[in-house]
Order: C-alpha cells, then sequence, then structure tokens
C-alpha cells in the first residue's frame, strides 16, 4: 500500500533528477589523489624540466622519500617512506595496487622498472593511509598515472647514450623521435 502511494506520488510528479553518484576506488570523492595530505604532485611539465634518468632519481628528489638501490642500474630498488619498512608503502599504478602479494608483509614494488616516457604524473601521499588502501599504506602511498595514447597507435625510436659506470655517472644524452615513422625519402637505385 505504501509502494503503491509512492509510485502515485512519483508519477503525478514526472520524472525526478538526482544528484550525481562519485564512485571511487579509494571510498573518498575527489579528483586527486594526494587531497589533504602531506602530499607532493609531480607532473609531466615538471618530468621534463628535471630530466631525471629515472624514476628512481625523481623520486629521491620528493621529501620524505629514500630509495636504496641494491646494485646497479637496472638492481632492485626499495622505496623508504618517513623512514619506514618499503613493505608499508602501497605503489599504485593508476589506481591499481602493484605491491608483491605473495609477500605476507605487505610487498614492495621495484621502480628501477618505470620507463619515464609513460608516466604522465607521480602522486606520493606521505602518512598513514591504512583505513583507505589497507595495512600496506600504514608509511604512504605512491600513484603513478601513465600517459594517455593518441587515436592512432606511436611509434617511437630512441638513442640513449651515456658515459661511466653502470651506476649511472658521467654524462648522458637522449634523443628521441615520436609519431610516424614514415621515411621522408626513398633510397633508389
Amino acid at each position: 500500500m505504501l509502494v503503491a502511494g509512492m509510485s502515485a506520488a512519483v508519477a503525478e510528479t514526472g520524472s525526478r533528477s538526482l544528484a550525481p553518484v562519485v564512485v571511487t576506488g579509494s571510498r573518498l570523492a575527489g579528483g586527486s589523489l594526494a587531497a589533504g595530505a602531506a602530499s607532493t604532485i609531480i607532473d609531466r611539465r615538471e618530468i621534463e624540466a628535471r630530466q631525471p634518468v629515472d624514476a628512481i632519481e625523481l623520486l629521491r628528489q620528493i621529501p620524505g622519500m629514500h630509495i636504496d638501490v641494491a646494485g646497479g642500474r637496472g638492481a632492485v630498488s626499495s622505496l623508504y617512506t618517513r623512514g619506514a619498512d618499503p613493505n608499508f608503502t602501497t605503489v599504485l599504478v593508476n589506481g591499481v595496487k602493484l605491491n608483491d602479494p605473495s609477500n605476507s608483509r605487505g610487498g614492495s614494488f621495484d621502480f628501477s622498472t618505470l620507463d619515464l616516457d609513460n608516466i604522465e604524473r607521480i602522486e606520493v601521499m606521505r602518512g598513514p593511509f591504512s583505513a583507505i588502501h589497507g595495512s600496506d599504506a600504514l608509511a604512504g602511498v605512491v600513484n603513478i598515472v601513465t600517459r594517455r595514447g593518441g587515436a592512432r597507435p606511436d611509434r617511437e625510436v630512441a638513442l640513449s647514450t651515456g658515459g661511466g659506470d653502470f651506476r649511472g655517472g658521467g654524462a648522458r644524452r637522449r634523443a628521441a623521435r615520436r609519431g610516424s615513422l614514415q621515411p621522408r625519402r626513398r633510397l633508389q637505385r
């Protein structure tokens, strides 16, 4: 009886507009992961201005972050947020958790495998976020947002040279060409 009365009331007034509902993975509405926290956001423009060699060098420049690399270039890296064990920093790529689930202590993430050319921005929140992201986020959260592709697939040819040792010493130069790889001139016999 009550349902019939409510249906009749809705039918009399016509259609209703409801306020939009925002659903996010963190259960908190907001545009940026770092809203209201001790946070740092490094966007694409800043990445290009700083010209870091790799993501490890970029993360080392953030206050409260320390990266330990177990060997030379390409070796496993560990991120210590505010001095806490690497197992207590949650790492997300586009909001998807990447920490090693087989590690019973939370699982750290190896930052040496990240390619800066594919990163649009890095959002770092320092502090306890376990209520939102689980026990792995006791020290903080790092969200890596990747660049969006275009309508057509991009192709890139890159050449990197360097001097020094494998630990990253010496000078580095990088040249790249993005876009179509169609030849501009054809070789003829």
